[in-house]
């Protein structure tokens, strides 16, 4: 299904977008891929899996036999309300992102006049973070089916979000595989990170399962981005460690690297942030961790109370 698109004298769209005079796909589905196809060059391999995933999503919203012309704000307002009740509100707002980036883009080409979803909003979640404790760590990994335990020791070592994990491939690797060489997008340096004997052991784990040495490092049917935060879920409510979730184990890494008097800057340069402050803000510690820290200094009242016994037993 197609039909020609284009700016009646102009062969350029809005922001200087080019149009085409050609057949263009207008089914939402088929024309969420055109947009994927024009934005993956732009992104790094674990963005494009990302895209992929939420694109997935939104066609499963919006058939594939909907045109980009039929969808109306109360289209997008049934969306987000249908989404709200299973999706958290850090994922929903990215799927409308993508949405309005999508109708963006038909905007420029000429296929619509105006964006349906570009005034909605999804308010922002306040995000706590947790990390596990050594002993913690343990149990969770016990609780963990095969599959799942070489990529979380990996995402433990290594620090690398989910996203990035997927996207990892055994050419990354480098000299002989004591550092991974992980690909950015275009404009950003490398990022290199050395390869600790946790990560090397994760890594002859999937070589053992017969993993061909080529490709994508992991990959495998119960291997997707969905299936890898659900089972790591399953797994800290079966340890009884509270609500962790897989994206806990960064956090996890860049915390006990700190109790191990790692600095700010090396810890910045671990995780790929930009700058110390991202990192600060990343590691700042919850109630609960506070809370444990002050109990600590409770000593100090245990001398203060023996030198007061001291001064009344020799008056």
């Amino acid at each position: 299904m197609g039909r020609r698109i284009g700016l009646a004298n102009s062969s350029e769209g809005r922001k200087g977008r080019p149009t085409s005079t050609l057949m263009q796909p207008h089914g939402f589905g088929e024309y969420a891929k055109h947009f994927l196809n024009a934005e993956k060059g732009k992104l790094s391999p674990g963005s494009r899996i990302r895209l992929q995933s939420m694109i997935t999503g939104l066609a499963a919203f919006f058939p594939e036999n909907a045109t980009v012309e039929s969808i109306s704000e109360d289209q997008v307002r049934t969306f987000i309300r249908q989404r709200r009740r299973n999706t958290a509100p850090g994922s929903l707002r990215r799927e409308l992102g993508v949405l309005k980036r999508i109708l963006r883009m038909a905007v420029e080409e000429g296929i619509i006049q105006t964006n349906p979803a570009s005034k909605f909003v999804v308010p922002r979640e306040k995000v706590v973070t947790h990390s596990l404790t050594q002993e913690d760590y343990g149990k969770v990994l016990r609780c963990c089916p095969e599959w799942l335990k070489p990529i979380v020791q990996f995402s433990i070592a290594t620090g690398l979000s989910r996203g990035e994990l997927l996207a990892l491939r055994w050419e990354d690797l480098e000299g002989a595989e004591d550092q991974l060489r992980l690909r950015l997008s275009k404009g950003k340096a490398a990022r290199i990170i050395p390869l600790n004997n946790l990560a090397k052991h994760a890594l002859e784990t999937v070589r053992s399962e017969g993993t061909p040495a080529t490709g994508q490092i992991f990959r495998g049917k119960s291997i997707t981005a969905a299936n890898i935060s659900q089972t790591f879920m399953r797994a800290c409510r079966a340890a009884e460690v509270g609500a962790v979730s897989y994206k806990d184990l960064r956090h996890t890494s860049a915390t006990w690297m700190l109790q191990k008097g790692i600095g700010l800057g090396e810890i910045a340069g671990f995780l790929g942030h930009a700058n110390v402050q991202t990192t600060a803000r990343y590691l700042r510690q919850d109630h609960t961790e506070l809370a444990r820290a002050v109990k600590a200094l409770d000593f100090m009242a245990i001398e203060e109370g023996r030198r007061r016994g001291k001064r009344s037993t020799s008056t």
